[in-house]
């Protein structure tokens, strides 16, 4: 979704922005469950795909930046290794940073630094309808900020810049 101004923005500064974007799965592996803890039709396939999709990503593109924005599936729990892993819950945001980690590490395998873009409030979706979707965002928000300052990522928040106030009725 930020895309077409980002690529209008990098090609306006002279660099070449490649998408490798994946809709409908984010950018941690374990199967994302949905607000009754039940796995989505793609999840076991969004699981799956991860690891060989961002390893190949990146080495077709080499880059020398890869900017990380997941979140659309990423703050969902998930099942990890047949654990429920619980964003908020000590257990399983422990989960969730080795999860960022993994990907972290494939992401920047060639060498390309890492920005982690936080999202912004959500007003919610007919899939993804779910009340307390904001609360997860925002401890999702929370682990790559504490996952970036152990590790000298960059983060960009982007709900200043979508949501200025930061109320949780953001449009």
């Amino acid at each position: 979704s930020l895309l077409p101004g980002l690529a209008a923005s990098a090609g306006a500064h002279g660099v070449d922005l490649v998408s490798r974007a994946f809709g409908g799965c984010g950018l941690l592996t374990g199967v994302p469950l949905d607000p009754t803890g039940q796995p989505y039709p793609f999840s076991q396939a969004c699981n799956d795909s991860r690891p060989g999709w961002q390893s190949q990503s990146v080495q077709d593109v080499q880059p020398d930046v890869v900017i990380w924005l997941g979140a659309a599936w990423d703050e969902r729990d998930r099942l990890v290794n047949g654990t429920d892993a619980q964003i908020g819950t000590v257990a399983g945001n422990r989960t969730f940073l080795q999860l960022i980690d993994q990907s972290a590490q494939r992401l920047t395998a060639t060498g390309a630094r890492l920005v982690f873009v936080t999202a912004a409030p959500d007003r919610g979706s007919q899939l993804a309808a779910d009340p307390s979707r904001n609360p997860r965002l925002a401890e999702l928000n929370r682990l790559l900020r504490l996952y970036a300052a152990f590790h000298q990522i960059q983060v960009v928040d982007l709900a200043p810049i979508i949501c200025p106030g930061a109320t949780p009725a953001c449009p």
